[in-house]
């Protein structure tokens, strides 16, 4: 019952406070001529909007501007259309990246080749140094090598142990790069 005593005495403030309100400002009235005015602006208005809406539209000239912004401005290009050209027009500024990744090719290697027996059954590597070669070198793991490339360099990756000894070697051929041409 306490609850709802003091529930009516919040909702009884604002109430009040309306009321309060009202009373002063009920002896107040707008001055004589306020609606009048009001209702023969809004004739006005209305009657504008009339005229605006039964008049011929006249389409505008263009603005003389230079270069592309006239042309784009007489073509009123579709919005796919200005995208699409516009996706062209980055791809094609983007060419040196792109095609160098289209026509990028993996490197072939051959598995690692033990040189040397690991002492005690386990290969412990210490580091791998990646090194360029004749491809000579690839001759001593039995590996066939054209005899006008015997002297081309070739890239390859050796396993090293603790104490510098060679462990285990393999070869990284790169293809060479294909020319990409419109011709």
């Amino acid at each position: 019952m306490n609850h709802e005593s003091q529930d009516s005495s919040d909702s009884a403030k604002p109430a009040s406070i309306w009321r309060q309100a009202r009373a002063a400002y009920r002896a107040d009235e707008p001055p004589a001529g306020l609606e009048a005015t009001l209702l023969a602006r809004f004739g006005e208005l209305r009657a504008q909007e009339r005229a605006a809406a039964d008049a011929p539209v006249v389409a505008a000239k263009p603005a003389r501007w230079g270069g592309w912004q006239r042309v784009l401005s007489l073509t009123r290009l579709h919005p796919a259309f200005a995208g699409a050209l516009s996706f062209c027009v980055v791809m094609a500024l983007a060419a040196p990246w792109w095609l160098q990744w289209m026509t990028a090719t993996p490197e072939s290697t051959t598995p690692f080749m033990l040189v040397s027996e690991p002492s005690g059954g386990q290969l412990n590597v210490a580091q791998m140094v990646r090194v360029s070669v004749a491809r000579e070198a690839m001759l001593d793991f039995g590996i066939p090598v054209p005899p006008q490339k015997l002297q081309e360099p070739v890239r390859a990756e050796m396993l090293l142990g603790p104490r510098g000894e060679m462990l285990a070697v393999r070869f990284i051929e790169k293809p060479a790069k294909k020319r990409f041409s419109f011709d």
